[in-house]
């Protein structure tokens, strides 16, 4: 991954007063985004390309997400791996954010958002 859009994006998750939403990259009613949302809005603050719309991040024709990343954040970003979903660990950034609330099969607790920062820095 690019060290500095790394650095950048393990910063917003730091930052006072940032609750991250679970289920999705944004909540259209107030504007709360996951780890994976804040790296979208990272990404749409940066190229001036992508849009939100509904919860959902536009990227470019054909290149939406809801959930996961789009193509176009994975490869703006330089993730080594074309997984809308990353890998930190043991488990992926949703199932560490969401934790057990949605569906995942595993049994914990969300993580904070400062422990998911740390991860995105050790993992990619």
């Amino acid at each position: 991954m690019n060290p500095d859009i790394r650095s950048t994006w393990a910063a917003r998750l730091r930052r006072p007063g940032y609750v991250p939403n679970k289920g999705s990259l944004r909540n259209s009613d107030d504007g709360t985004m996951c780890p994976l949302g804040e790296l979208c809005e990272l990404h749409r603050l940066a190229t001036g390309n992508g849009h939100w719309s509904m919860g959902r991040y536009w990227c470019g024709p054909g290149d939406t997400a809801v959930f996961g990343l789009p193509r176009g954040v994975i490869e703006w970003a330089g993730l080594t791996s074309f997984v809308a979903y990353p890998q930190l660990g043991r488990y992926n950034i949703s199932e560490w954010n969401d934790g057990a609330e949605h569906g995942t099969r595993i049994s914990f607790p969300p993580a904070m958002p400062e422990a998911i920062a740390e991860m995105i820095e050790e993992y990619l």
